[in-house]
C-alpha cells in the first residue's frame, strides 16, 4: 500500500513492498546470469596462455638477454674507466700539496670536467640499454603475439586471454605448451 507524506507530494513505500521488488529484480538479475550469459557466448571458442612463461621460455628471450648483458658489461667497464681516472687524478692533486694555487685550480677543473664527463656517459648508457631493452622485448612480444594469433585461428580459437586475468580456467584451454613449442622452432 502507498502512503502519501503531508509534507511531499511523493509516495512512500512501506519497507515490504521494497523488499519484495529488490527479492523479484535480484531473481530476474540471478535467471539472466545464469541463463542468458551462456546464451550470449554459445559458439565463442576461448582459451588462455600464461604469458610470463612464454616470454621466459621463449629461446630468443635469453639470446636478447645474453646480448643485453654484454652491452651493460661494455658500458659498465667504459663508466669504471673513467671512475678510475677521477680517482687517480684526485689522489695525484691530495698527495702533491707543493703545487701552485695555479696548478691545483688547473687539476680541480680537469677533475670536474672528469666527472661531468661521466655523469654524462653514466646517463647516455643508461637511457641507451633502456631503448635497447624496449625494442628487444617489443620484438619478442610481437613473435609471441603472432604466434599465439596463428594458431588461434588454426583452431579456431575466437577470445586468447592471460592466465593471470582469470580467476580460473580448465587446463584444456591452455594453449601455452602449444606456444612454445611452436616458438622453438
Amino acid at each position: 500500500m502507498i502512503e502519501f507524506d503531508g509534507s511531499s507530494q511523493l509516495p512512500i513505500t512501506k519497507s515490504k513492498e521494497v523488499s519484495m521488488f529488490r527479492r523479484q529484480t535480484l531473481v530476474l538479475l540471478l535467471f539472466f546470469v545464469l541463463f542468458a550469459t551462456p546464451a550470449l557466448t554459445e559458439g565463442i571458442n576461448i582459451a588462455f596462455v600464461d604469458a610470463t612463461k612464454i616470454f621466459d621460455e621463449f629461446p630468443e628471450t635469453e639470446k636478447a638477454t645474453q646480448a643485453l648483458n654484454e652491452e651493460v658489461k661494455a658500458k659498465r667497464e667504459e663508466i669504471d674507466k673513467l671512475q678510475s681516472e677521477i680517482e687517480r687524478l684526485q689522489e695525484k692533486l691530495a698527495t702533491n700539496p707543493l703545487l701552485r694555487e695555479e696548478e691545483r685550480m688547473k687539476q680541480q677543473e680537469a677533475v670536474n670536467m672528469k666527472k661531468q664527463k661521466l655523469a654524462m656517459v653514466a646517463e647516455e648508457a643508461r637511457k641507451g640499454l633502456v631503448e635497447k631493452e624496449q625494442a628487444l622485448t617489443k620484438r619478442i612480444i610481437d613473435k609471441i603475439t603472432k604466434t599465439i594469433e596463428a594458431i588461434a585461428k588454426e583452431k579456431g580459437i575466437d577470445l586468447v586471454v592471460e592466465k593471470n586475468s582469470i580467476v580460473y580456467g580448465n587446463e584444456r584451454l591452455d594453449i601455452t605448451k602449444e606456444v612454445i613449442e611452436r616458438l622453438g622452432k
